[in-house]
Order: C-alpha cells, then sequence, then structure tokens
C-alpha cells in the first residue's frame, strides 16, 4: 500500500515540478521529469518500508518481556 501511494503522487509531482519550473511546453523534458520522480517515489517508499521493518523486527527491551511475561 506504502508503494501505491508513492506511485499515485508522482501525478502530482510532475504537475508541480513541471508547473513551477515552466517546463510544461518540452515533452522530453517532461518524460525525464516522470522518470525521475517514478524512481524517487519508489526509492522513498522502499526505504520507509525498510524502517518500518527495522523496527519491528528488533528484539523487545527487557521491561518489556517482564510486562508480557506479568499478565
Amino acid at each position: 500500500m506504502t508503494r501505491s501511494f508513492a506511485v499515485a503522487l508522482v501525478f502530482l509531482e510532475v504537475r508541480l515540478i513541471s508547473g513551477v519550473g515552466g517546463w510544461d511546453d518540452n515533452a522530453a523534458v517532461g518524460e525525464t521529469i516522470v522518470w525521475i520522480c517514478l524512481a524517487a517515489s519508489l526509492l522513498a517508499a522502499d526505504v520507509v518500508l525498510q524502517i518500518q521493518e527495522s523496527a519491528l523486527s528488533r528484539p523487545r527491551t527487557a521491561r518489556a518481556r517482564l510486562a508480557v511475561h506479568i499478565s
């Protein structure tokens, strides 16, 4: 779902970058912007997923283990 959200935002990123930069007229520049935004979005989504996965796979602290054993 994170990757799908990142890819869905590519449209907005491209419109923002091409509009602010004034590159709406040139098709070659527009295509380059699309590919760069797509690659950056997928990279950012994978980084977020890796951070989430590493946070979930960390060993629990002794205090958390103790709380589980008491209850």
